[in-house]
């Protein structure tokens, strides 16, 4: 079986990507990877669209409008379909992913790291940023979420792995999405992605079957 693994850095713009992201753009010129721009879903906020990511249903299809409404996801979604072909899924990543593919509410004491390979999610690595706002971002740096990510593939090689940044996102958040700020927290993901890649080939990662 192929396996995935699929890198959402939360809020990072098309244009500031193609500029920050030095690693990956290279990989494009050099053919190892492909670019596309996307356009996102409405409303563009963050719990509704990690269920629109992984189930393919827009917010009005799933019924997940906000943030607020969060609760465990009812549609049929990548990780409910590789547990039901008999493989294993990894998250590293926002809380809100184990809240709603996870099987229950996320507690910090019981879920803020998960190897059960019963679970509906076998291999998790969350952090809830409790505690955001105007003067602390509580955002975790993207060296150690990358560092967990290839922990997880080291030694589990789940079938789909999540990694999820919200760093982007929440410093467009805390100085208005101005162009230093992005493009530096940007870069901080593309330099983490970069370290993370050829970890992966030493490791013989990539030849494990992951793209």
């Amino acid at each position: 079986m192929s396996k995935v693994c699929l890198i959402v850095i939360d809020g990072l713009r098309d244009d500031t990507a193609r500029v920050a992201c030095k690693y990956l753009m290279a990989a494009v010129a050099k053919g190892d990877a492909r670019l596309w721009t996307m356009e996102a879903c409405l409303p563009t906020i963050s719990a509704p669209l990690y269920e629109t990511i992984h189930t393919g249903l827009t917010p009005t299809e799933h019924g997940l409008l906000d943030n607020e409404g969060l609760r465990p996801s009812t549609s049929p979604s990548v990780f409910s379909e590789v547990k039901a072909a008999g493989g294993l899924s990894g998250v590293v990543g926002h809380s809100y992913f184990h809240s709603l593919f996870g099987g229950s509410e996320f507690d910090p004491f019981t879920h803020i790291e998960i190897n059960d390979p019963k679970a509906p999610i076998a291999y998790g690595r969350y952090y809830s940023m409790d505690g955001y706002d105007a003067d602390n971002s509580v955002q975790p740096a993207e060296i150690d979420l990358c560092a967990q990510a290839w922990m997880i593939a080291d030694r589990h090689a789940p079938d789909y792995l999540l990694l999820h940044s919200s760093s982007c996102d929440t410093l467009g958040h805390a100085h208005n999405r101005s162009w230093g700020g992005l493009c530096a927290s940007g870069t901080k993901g593309g330099c983490g992605a970069g370290k993370a890649d050829p970890a992966s080939d030493r490791a013989g990662l990539s030849g494990a079957g992951y793209r």
